[in-house]
């Protein structure tokens, strides 16, 4: 992958200026440059083309130039000297002083020093080991590192980190930089768009030109049969021809729901990834995408799930569909169990909402929306949207468990709901006031309390310490017909 050129850059893009001697050094300049500028950085190097000679500069003043402007200097101290200026100094040393005198002038570019491990200790040695660690002008070298943990003001940075690999300096650098969790990030958006395309291709198939989703050869019968209700779950069904057919088209011969993969969903998920933190509270919270990853995994367990449990249901109702007919006679009416084609239509939603929740992740990280598209989502149950509702008023959202956990809400806490005394504020009242005087009781039984005095003190409790309607739950029971 070719690198963008210095041009091609945000004009608010961050500037580092990375300063070695470039025999010795060439491909650690390389790789960090590399690195840099795919996250977004103008990185340079002095020994690069791309520095623009304006008026009578030489490529050196340029180079000290772009030294000053930077935002972050990078010096990596390895054995060479390197090329020479006319006073006799080393460009790489003289780099560093107008990195340092900038800094000393406008607070900019920060500093950042490193020298390669194996070179403090070659020149602690004997000639022989100093030549072997490539050491051409140890006498030179030995002061530039004094003058790099002693600088002559105090305010210059003096921290000076060793390091063997190549790879520990090109962390550290973005890791100062916050680039090396974007860096990981960019890795699990990669990685996330890879699992999920092969997801659905394992649930696509190939009809001449067009990529069809298996499952919705079946959609029409779903429709058909939308609202059976509960009640119609025992017994059999006829059904046409042509239902007959289009369920085989997406039954037929299975799927490898084994394969489905959410390994990358998971990580994302645990890294918090796409997860926000308010600075003011330091509060986390979950981004639409985020949500939508947590579903598109449970989507996953959902189906394997599923297979595992109705897998013998699917093969049964599949058996009955191409069971053999008469050549001369094609029935108009087929015969199969109502459970197992409720079975058929849960698959059908779930399979449907892991396509459409699929889709809609990856269409946003492919072109680069912060949040996936809306889509609507099958109900939680194949007979009906009553029934479903029902059931959705019986869950507890993990949400929901945390907002109680938050609020010390039973039975996550030890403060009860008031509902949960009594329906009626009066009986509320009554049941509190029995226990208060069986406390009294097991103090002194002899204790007297009139019931309006016991009444009073059960008001002033429940004022005190029974939770607000906003601290428990949302009532949804009317969201369904009885």
């Amino acid at each position: 992958m070719s690198q963008p050129s210095v041009s091609s850059f945000h004009p608010s893009a961050p500037s580092v200026f990375i300063s070695s001697t470039v025999y010795d050094l060439r491909d650690l300049r390389s790789a960090l440059v590399h690195v840099l500028r795919s996250q977004g950085v103008l990185a340079y190097a002095s020994e690069a083309t791309e520095f623009a000679i304006h008026g009578d500069r030489s490529a050196v003043d340029e180079c000290f130039n772009r030294i000053r402007t930077s935002n972050y200097y990078v010096l990596i101290i390895g054995g060479r000297k390197g090329g020479i200026l006319e006073d006799g100094q080393s460009i790489t040393r003289h780099e560093y002083k107008v990195a340092a005198e900038s800094f000393m002038a406008t607070g900019k570019p920060v500093l950042w020093m490193f020298v390669r491990k194996e070179i403090l200790l070659a020149l602690a040695g004997g000639d022989e080991v100093r030549s072997w660690a490539g050491i051409d002008d140890p006498g030179h070298l030995a002061e530039f590192i004094d003058e790099v943990r002693h600088p002559a003001d105090s305010r210059i940075p003096n921290w000076l980190s060793e390091f063997n690999e190549v790879s520990e300096v090109i962390d550290k650098v973005m890791g100062n930089l916050n680039l090396g969790r974007n860096l990981w990030e960019s890795f699990v958006r990669h990685a996330i768009i890879s699992e999920l395309t092969a997801n659905l291709s394992l649930v696509t198939s190939r009809l001449g030109t067009t990529a069809v989703p298996r499952h919705r050869t079946m959609q029409s019968v779903r429709g058909n049969h939308a609202d059976m209700g509960p009640d119609a779950l025992s017994g059999n069904l006829d059904i046409g021809d042509q239902d007959r057919k289009r369920l085989v088209l997406a039954l037929f011969p299975g799927y490898p729901v084994a394969r489905l993969s959410n390994d990358a969903l998971m990580q994302a998920i645990n890294g918090g990834v796409f997860l926000t933190i308010d600075s003011a509270t330091g509060k986390l919270s979950e981004t639409v995408m985020h949500k939508e990853l947590v579903q598109a995994m449970n989507s996953v367990e959902l189906l394997r799930e599923f297979e595992s449990s109705f897998g013998e249901n699917m093969t049964r109702l599949t058996a009955d569909l191409l069971a053999s007919s008469d050549d001369a006679h094609v029935p108009s009416k087929w015969t199969v169990r109502r459970y197992d084609l409720m079975i058929a239509f849960r698959f059908y939603d779930w399979m449907d909402d892991l396509f459409n929740g699929h889709l809609a992740i990856c269409d946003a990280l492919i072109h680069g929306q912060p949040e996936p598209a809306t889509y609507q989502r099958s109900p939680v149950t194949p007979i009906g949207d009553n029934e479903s509702a029902r059931i959705l008023a019986e869950r507890v959202s993990a949400p929901e468990i945390e907002h109680l956990i938050t609020n010390n809400i039973f039975p996550f806490g030890s403060r009860v709901m008031p509902e949960s005394w009594a329906s009626t504020e009066h009986d509320r009242i009554q049941k509190v006031a029995k226990v208060i005087r069986r406390g009294f009781n097991a103090i002194n039984p002899e204790i007297e309390i009139s019931p309006d005095m016991l009444e009073e003190m059960a008001r002033e409790w429940l004022r005190n310490n029974a939770p607000g309607p906003e601290e428990g739950l949302e009532d949804l029971s009317g969201h369904f017909k009885s």
